[in-house]
Parts: C-alpha cells; sequence; structure tokens
C-alpha cells in the first residue's frame, strides 16, 4: 500500500465517468511498507466504548445531476485501491502499527445511494441517520460513500465516512478528493514542520495543565451523554468572511472563531434572560491542529495535535473578539505550537504520558467544546457537478458531547454543529453564528 507524495490527485477528465489512479512506481510495486504508526490519538478512538465506532468524514453538497452508481462505483473502488487508508488495516500484535490486512472492496459494502428524497430537510435528515448508522463490519476496509438525491436533478450530497483512528480530517479530505473529483485538485496545504521553540513547548505543557481544570461556569454545555448525535448547519459567503477578516487584519479563522464566541454569548443571554444573569464568562476550547505533511497526505492514522483557545464571550463587539483570537492565534503560530506539541506526542519523557496528555486535553468536563477548521482551497468538480459546500463532522463520543467545524471552500464557509442529543438546547449556535456575520458592517 504505497503512499503517494504530490498533494495533487490525479484523475483524468477522460472519460468524465471512470478514473485511473496514476501508476504506481516500480519500487513500490515491489516493496510493500512495513506498516504505519499507531500514534497516542489513534489509540484513543480505538479504546472509545460507545455503541458507535468514532467516525468522521465530510458531507460533500454538489450542484448538478447527481452521478449513477455504477459510476460512481467503479471510479471510487478503482481509486481506493491506491489509498493506504482506505484499505484494510489491522493491528500488529504489539498494537503499535497498521498493516495491511485481507479483507477487500466491494461496491456492496462501501457504495450506497439514497434517492427520491424529499427536498433538503430529507437529505439533512438521511445525513443525521448516517451519524449513527454501522461503519462497515470488521474484516473490511473501515470506510463507506453515500450518495444521497432528492427529487430535483439538479443538487446531491455526498457522505464520506471513515473510522477516526484511521484518519483525521485533513487526511479525510484528501481521501474524498482522491476518490471524486474529475480532476487533479488540490487539499488542505500541508504542514511544513519545523523545530520546536522553548516558549512553544512551555504553552504546550501549560495547555495540558489548564485541561485538568474543571470549567464550572458553562454548565449549560454540561449534560450526561446519550450516545446519539445530531448535525446543523448554517453558511455564510466566503467573500463575506475575507472581507470582514481584511477590514480586522485577521484570519478568516479568527473570525469564525470570534463570531462563534459572539453566538454562544447571544445563545446564554437568551437563555439566562429571566434570571437575570449579568456577564457571560469566556469558554475555553479545544482547536486541533493539523501536522500532516506533504509525505503524510494519505497515510492511515491521526496527524494532529490541539491547544486551547478561550472564546471571547466576555466581549461584547465582533470588533473587540476578532482582536482577542487572533492574538491568541498569532501567539501559536509565532511560538511554532503545532510543531511542540506534535515533538511531546511522538517523543513523551515517560511512554505513557502521550496517552495521559491526549486523554487529559479531550476531558469534557475541563474543555466541553471542540472548534477545528479545513479548507478545500480549490473548486472541483465530480461527474461534472461542481461542489457548492461541504461540512466535517464527527460522530460525538462521550469525550466530546459538542463539536463546531468550520469548512470552508472557494464560495462558502460552513459553521457545522455536531451535539449529543443530551445538548439539544445548543441547537441554535450556528444560526446564531450566521446572524452575527450578517449584522456585523465591514
Amino acid at each position: 500500500m504505497p503512499v503517494r507524495p504530490s498533494e495533487a490527485v490525479a484523475a483524468p477528465q477522460r472519460p468524465p465517468t471512470r478514473g485511473r489512479p496514476p501508476a504506481r512506481s516500480r519500487a513500490s510495486r515491489t516493496k510493500e511498507p512495513s506498516g504505519y504508526p499507531i500514534g497516542p490519538s489513534d489509540r484513543s478512538f480505538l479504546r472509545r466504548t460507545s455503541t458507535h465506532r468514532p467516525t468522521t468524514g465530510f458531507f460533500l453538497d454538489f450542484d448538478g445531476p447527481p452521478p449513477a452508481r455504477m459510476e460512481l462505483a467503479a471510479r471510487v473502488l478503482e481509486r481506493a485501491q491506491e489509498l493506504p487508508a482506505l484499505n484494510d488495516l489491522i493491528r500488529t500484535a504489539d498494537g503499535s502499527r497498521w498493516r495491511a490486512g485481507a479483507g477487500v472492496l466491494d461496491a456492496a459494502v462501501h457504495i450506497h445511494c439514497r434517492t427520491g428524497l424529499n427536498g433538503p430537510g430529507h437529505v439533512d435528515e438521511a445525513a443525521n441517520d448516517l451519524l449513527h448508522h454501522a461503519l462497515p463490519p470488521e474484516g473490511r476496509p473501515q470506510w463507506d460513500l453515500w450518495l444521497l438525491a432528492g427529487t430535483e436533478p439538479e443538487g446531491f450530497r455526498l457522505c464520506f465516512r471513515i473510522h477516526h483512528a484511521i484518519q483525521d480530517g485533513v487526511g479525510a479530505a484528501h481521501s474524498a478528493l482522491a476518490l471524486l473529483a474529475d480532476s487533479a485538485t488540490r487539499g488542505p496545504h500541508p504542514h511544513q514542520a519545523s523545530r520546536p521553540t522553548p516558549s512553544g513547548m512551555l504553552r504546550a505543557g501549560r495547555d495540558v495543565a489548564r485541561a485538568l481544570r474543571p470549567e464550572r461556569r458553562w454548565p449549560e454545555l454540561q449534560a450526561a451523554p446519550t450516545g446519539r448525535s445530531r448535525w446543523t448547519y448554517a453558511d455564510v459567503d466566503a467573500s463575506r468572511l475575507r472581507d470582514l477578516a481584511d477590514a480586522h487584519g485577521a484570519s478568516v479563522n479568527d473570525v469564525c472563531l470570534a463570531a462563534l464566541a459572539m453566538a454562544l454569548r447571544s445563545w446564554r443571554h437568551e437563555r439566562t434572560a429571566s434570571t437575570g444573569a449579568g456577564t457571560c464568562p469566556d469558554l475555553p476550547t479545544l482547536v486541533p491542529m493539523s501536522t500532516r505533511q506533504a509525505h503524510e497526505l494519505h497515510t492511515p492514522g491521526n496527524r494532529t495535535v490541539a491547544h486551547r483557545l478561550l472564546l471571547p464571550c466576555s466581549e461584547e463587539r465582533l470588533r473587540d473578539a476578532v482582536a482577542h483570537v487572533h492574538r491568541q492565534t498569532a501567539v501559536v503560530r509565532r511560538d511554532r505550537r503545532r510543531d511542540a506539541a506534535r515533538a511531546a506526542l511522538d517523543r513523551p519523557l515517560v511512554p505513557a504520558l502521550a496517552d495521559w496528555t491526549v486523554r487529559a486535553m479531550g476531558n469534557p468536563r475541563t474543555t466541553p467544546l471542540s472548534t477545528s477548521s479545513i479548507t478545500f482551497p480549490a473548486a472541483f468538480s465530480c461527474f461534472g457537478a461542481r461542489l457548492a459546500a461541504a461540512s466535517m463532522f464527527y460522530n460525538v463520543q462521550e469525550n466530546l458531547p459538542t463539536y463546531v467545524s468550520f469548512t470552508r471552500t472557494p464560495t462558502t464557509v460552513r459553521c457545522a454543529l455536531m451535539r449529543d442529543d443530551a445538548l439539544a438546547r445548543t441547537a441554535p449556535l450556528p444560526h446564531l453564528w450566521r446572524r452575527t456575520l450578517d449584522e456585523t458592517a465591514v
């Protein structure tokens, strides 16, 4: 199972119904890798005890007629053979590495269609159902693809799902592009690793120490999980967010996070108006960061670390919230925090320390919300239909009952909320996020 080092995924433009993956080099045909390391984040997902296996992936919305199931299956299964994470993987006896298993790809197992859905609302309900639908059985590659289409011919949704122990969000994005794009398409930018700085190592350690302190100021985000997830979302034009970011001297991601802080503030005040509650406290959130490098785009396993960021819910204006977020993210970049956290997990002082760190950082009692951001930097089509919007998802588990993702395409930024049914009260957050941005003058 060779790892393709290029960021672009080769796919021919003719014929549009089939894709022939690039030929493997002679070296890759004659020498298979010995396996891929299983990291502490992978082990954390493998230990999950919920009813459903931890699943991540993307809901991808396209403008255009949906492909036929047979042509979709032919393209996807042919290309999947070349992607290490999409073939059968089993753990070595000592549990330290993934190696190739004997399970095979099968259209009946990995490609599914639901058509005739009555409008966008039914398509959304079908997508929500997939948060609880079982992945392929053990002994088969742990991913699948679903085509959801309504009665109208000009639009459909593709749902790529994969076990979270096998791929993180950036890895899943590269897999989705490799399987679906009509032509070579750039995926999320790979990380360029640098030497960690002493200040970055110190602050990464502080993040872990702060993760041990219970968060008691936001009881609204605490609840005993039910094991049932729900997904809801709201969209904003990418150009609108770009204009706001430029106006405030910040990044689009900074603006997204600041608007989320304002949404949480509005949501909390609406819920506590009858009690006369005063100020709104800031909220610590866990922010994953990709460390996936150019040679690892299709490598199995999670290549992520995380840092703690305070969402400035105490601020009354978006302008001030953006400035607060930007100061924090600028320090993370300057101190090379992701490289420091990666080094700490890869080379812990004590072997069990890395696994303990992952558990500590993901404790919902201390960090009740996780927020991630991912970008599809280039437009692409699938069987001639253009990508309109996308959403990264995760079927939230007992360690993470509330998760927000910002998924950016060239035209749209989609704010998606994944939450446990016990936290149904959080459902308005994406729409409050959009309202904040709509009501803010550039």
